[in-house]
């Protein structure tokens, strides 16, 4: 059992049984609920305290130099179209930074498909104003959500 000093965010079921009847080329928005208490409430109420936060959805959100906020979608990232590249994420870990794992397909040039996949990337930044956004190249393979899902992007955790 949790302390009620601290939260946690969860994702309803419900939410997550709605998702999964959509379209596959829908982006994957879910409403986000923070339980602010996870004992029984002294009213008499068993079920946890709890507080809808809103919705969370995968996109990557920046800052602008002019304090404009920016988010960019998935789907305008270019990469899996790119030849050699067979799976990819785009991982905001800090305000101003993106790293990119990448499966590539078997005999596909590493540095070739890097380089395509870094233009595609800083392409999408600059028509978006992002210029300053640094695209870093890892090593790591596109991993799993806990539900199991590849996410195309990663935003900056909160």
């Amino acid at each position: 059992m949790r302390s009620a000093r601290r939260c946690s965010r969860r994702t309803p079921a419900w939410a997550k049984l709605l998702a999964s009847e959509q379209g596959a080329g829908r982006l994957q928005i879910h409403p986000v609920l923070i339980v602010q208490r996870p004992d029984p409430c002294p009213c008499g109420n068993p079920l946890p305290a709890i507080r809808v936060q809103g919705r969370s959805a995968d996109v990557l959100s920046f800052r602008k130099s002019d304090g404009a906020q920016v988010s960019i979608a998935p789907l305008a990232f270019e990469v899996d179209h790119i030849p050699g590249v067979e799976q990819f994420q785009v991982v905001q870990t800090t305000p101003t930074n993106v790293r990119v794992r990448l499966r590539l397909a078997g005999a596909a040039d590493s540095n070739q498909v890097w380089q395509a996949v870094h233009a595609d990337i800083a392409r999408v930044l600059a028509q978006h104003g992002l210029e300053s956004v640094t695209v870093e190249r890892t090593d790591e393979l596109p991993q799993q959500s806990a539900g199991g899902k590849y996410r195309t992007v990663i935003p900056l955790k909160d």
